[in-house]
């Protein structure tokens, strides 16, 4: 990565009220202090569908091709599910 490129990449826990499932994840890149993407993991709490996560990737496109997305992708915690994706 470039000096310029999302050095930061921080998780924070989502509030319940913010998102139902507790195993939720939100990763933010910052870069000079400035939010320039962010990632969320989400998983269900319901039992029939606890195999199941959704996951989304925002980069602002001002910093688009600067591995800002990848970053995030690698950063998110494995599933713990059976497929480990």
């Amino acid at each position: 990565m470039t000096s310029r490129s999302a050095r930061n990449v921080l998780p924070l826990p989502l509030r319940p009220s913010a998102h139902e499932a507790p195993e939720s994840v939100l990763l933010v890149a910052v870069e000079e202090g400035e939010v320039v993407g962010d990632g969320n993991l989400a998983g269900s709490t319901r039992p029939r569908l606890a195999h199941r996560e959704e996951l989304g990737i925002s980069v602002r496109r001002s910093h688009w091709h600067r591995g800002i997305g990848t970053r995030l992708l690698r950063a998110q915690p494995k599933a713990p599910g059976p497929f480990g994706c």
